[in-house]
Parts: structure tokens; C-alpha cells; sequence
């Protein structure tokens, strides 16, 4: 077998050579991603003009008076008003191949709040109407995240109001109850990976796969918690139990 410092010391020229194709691939690699995002905002183009098309009309500022008050609204409505469109135009857009697309991971999400449904376009790379990105951070998003935030930053479990931390002091308290006895963090996990469903009472709980809990709050903050981490998360919730 031949090795290979020993190869590249007889023939630095292939080595430099070496070195120029993986330069060559890092710029095809970059080029590909910026080729991606161009005909991603080629295609956001294109599906506004279409929608501009078909749709009857633009809302007007009593209309979205009308929408912004309102608790929280359907995917496709969120859809039409991404795009500056009044939701009853659903029917004359709702075969556009971009919108089709947005629907995929809209109808995931369910039923939403205007500030979520925000957050969504966002992440999603739209342009929403202004009336759309004026809306603020309702004050219990904010206080979710400050709570949040010190316990991130803090020894104790400060944050153990959190739906997640409730979640899994439930599942704790179901063991302790059955088992008549104080269960171990891995059959915590365990109870939590293929059993979550049945204590799962918030429906926070999107996926448990191999190392991590993926999970979103009530208010739209996608998060995850690592095996890694779940022991002394337990230990602190244990010295410093939640409410439920």
C-alpha cells in the first residue's frame, strides 16, 4: 500500500494539484449553491406574478385590520396573505406549483398565529407585506424566550416552567408511578423515544431520533434537547420540580 505523505513528497507537483481540485470542487460546491438560491428567487418571482394574475384583488387596509385581529389563521389563508392576496382567492392560486410547495410545509404547521405565520415566511425567504412584518412579538413569546434564555445562562434549572421540561417531568412522574420507584435517566429516555405520544399531552414533541428530541413550543420556537445534556437536565428538574 502505498502512503500517501510519502507519494505527495516524491511528487509535490500532484499534491499541488491536489490542492487546485479541491479549490475547483469548494467553487463548484458554491456556485451550485448560488445557482440555487437565484432560481429559487427566479421561480418566488415568477409565482408572485402568477398569483398577481389570477388573484381578484389586493387587501385593503380594513381587510387586513380584519385578518390581523383575528387569533390565528388556516394555512391557506396564511398562504394568500403571504402574498398580499385576500384568502377567499385560494381557489384561483391554489394550483400554482410554488404555492403547492409552501402549502407542503404550511399544512405541517397547522393552525398559526399572525406572528408565527410571519416567522414562517421568513424562514421560508418570501417578501411579506409590510402589514405582515409590522406585527410584533406578542409579550408571552417574549417571556417564554427570556425565560428561556436564563436558564440557558444559569446553573438551575430556571427554565423549568418550560413545556419541554414539563413534558419530561410528566414522563418521570408516570415511571415513578407505575415502577413505585425512582427511574433511571435512560429509562426516562427511553419511555420518552418510542412511548412520547401518550404523554405528549401539548403536542410539542416533533421527532425523538438517535441522540436528540426535536420539539416545538406552543409558539413556534423549533428546539431540540441532546442526549447529551438530558441527564443533568433531569438531575436539575429532579432538585427543582416543575409545576404541573
Amino acid at each position: 500500500m502505498v502512503n500517501t505523505n510519502d507519494y505527495f513528497k516524491e511528487n509535490p507537483q500532484n499534491l499541488e494539484q491536489e490542492l487546485i481540485n479541491d479549490a475547483d470542487i469548494d467553487k463548484h460546491v458554491e456556485d451550485v449553491v448560488k445557482d440555487a438560491e437565484y432560481e429559487k428567487g427566479f421561480a418566488y418571482g415568477i409565482a408572485k406574478a402568477s398569483i398577481r394574475q389570477k388573484a381578484n384583488k389586493v387587501p385593503n387596509e380594513a381587510i387586513w385590520q380584519q385578518w390581523l385581529g383575528l387569533p390565528d389563521w388556516k394555512p391557506e389563508q396564511a398562504i394568500c396573505l403571504l402574498f398580499d392576496t385576500i384568502p377567499s382567492d385560494y381557489e384561483f392560486i391554489k394550483n400554482i406549483q410554488y404555492v403547492q410547495m409552501l402549502m407542503e410545509y404550511a399544512v405541517r404547521k397547522g393552525n398559526m398565529t399572525p406572528y408565527q405565520w410571519q416567522q414562517f415566511g421568513v424562514e421560508q425567504k418570501l417578501l411579506p407585506p409590510n402589514w405582515i412584518m409590522l406585527i410584533k412579538k406578542p409579550m408571552s413569546v417574549m417571556q417564554v424566550e427570556a425565560v428561556e434564555d436564563v436558564g440557558k445562562n444559569s446553573s438551575t434549572p430556571d427554565n423549568r416552567q418550560s413545556q419541554l421540561y414539563i413534558f419530561i417531568w410528566r414522563v418521570q412522574q408516570a415511571l415513578l408511578s407505575s415502577r413505585q420507584k425512582r427511574p433511571t435517566a435512560q429509562l426516562v429516555w427511553n419511555e420518552i423515544q418510542y412511548h412520547h405520544e401518550k404523554h405528549d399531552t401539548d403536542k410539542i414533541i416533533q421527532e425523538v431520533h438517535g441522540e436528540q428530541i426535536l420539539w416545538c413550543s406552543g409558539y413556534g420556537n423549533e428546539q431540540k434537547l441532546k442526549r447529551t445534556t438530558f441527564n443533568s437536565t433531569l438531575s436539575k428538574l429532579r432538585k427543582l420540580p416543575p409545576t404541573i
